[in-house]
C-alpha cells in the first residue's frame, strides 16, 4: 500500500509545482500588466484572456495538492459524534462519493476537450487553443479523483483498527 501512496504523492507534488509555477506566472504577467497600463498606457495585448487559462490551470493542478496535503475544507460537525468506526465508514463513503462527482467531471472535460479540439476553438484576442486546458483539467480531476478513492480506502481499512483510525481520522483536524 505504501507504493500506491508513493505514486499518488509524487503525482500532487508533480500538480502542485505547475500550480505554484502558474500562480507565479499569472501574478508577474498581472504585475507587469498593470505596471505597464499605469505608467505607459500601454497594457499587455490579451492579458486578460492569459490571466483566465493560468488561473484555470493553477486551480485544477492546485486541487490535486491540496488533497495530498488534507486541506480542502470538510465540515465534520455531526460526523464527529458518531463512533470512531463508523466515523471513517462515512469519511469513506463520502470520499467516493466525491470520487464519482470528479468521475463526471472528468468525462465533462475530455467531451469539452474533444469538442474544442475538432472545432479549433480558440480565445478571442491571442488566438489560444483551449483544448489543452480542458486536457490539464482532465488529468488533474482524474489524478484529484484517484487520490480520493485511496483515502477512502485507507478510511475503510481502518474501520477495523483502531490505531489507524486514530490517524486517518486526524488528517482534517
Amino acid at each position: 500500500m505504501s507504493k500506491v501512496t508513493k505514486v499518488l504523492d509524487g503525482a500532487s507534488e508533480i500538480f502542485g509545482g505547475i500550480s505554484c509555477v502558474a500562480l507565479v506566472a499569472m501574478m508577474l504577467l498581472t504585475v507587469v500588466d498593470v505596471f505597464l497600463r499605469k505608467f505607459f498606457s500601454s497594457p499587455i495585448l490579451g492579458s486578460y484572456e492569459m490571466t483566465e487559462c493560468i488561473l484555470m490551470i493553477t486551480i485544477f493542478t492546485g486541487m490535486v495538492l491540496a488533497q495530498k496535503l488534507k486541506i480542502h475544507v470538510k465540515v465534520t460537525f455531526f460526523i464527529n459524534f458518531l463512533p470512531w468506526r463508523a466515523r471513517c465508514i462515512t469519511h469513506g463513503i463520502l470520499e467516493l462519493g466525491c470520487a464519482v462527482s470528479l468521475y463526471f467531471l472528468c468525462r465533462a472535460a475530455i467531451i469539452h476537450a474533444i469538442f474544442c479540439y475538432k472545432g479549433d476553438w480558440s480565445t478571442d484576442v491571442l488566438d489560444i487553443p483551449t483544448f489543452p486546458l480542458f486536457w490539464i483539467m482532465a488529468v488533474s480531476l482524474s489524478v484529484w479523483g484517484l487520490c480520493l478513492i485511496w483515502d477512502a480506502i485507507l478510511y475503510f481499512i481502518a474501520s477495523s483498527n483502531k490505531e489507524k483510525a486514530d490517524i486517518v481520522l486526524d488528517w482534517y483536524t
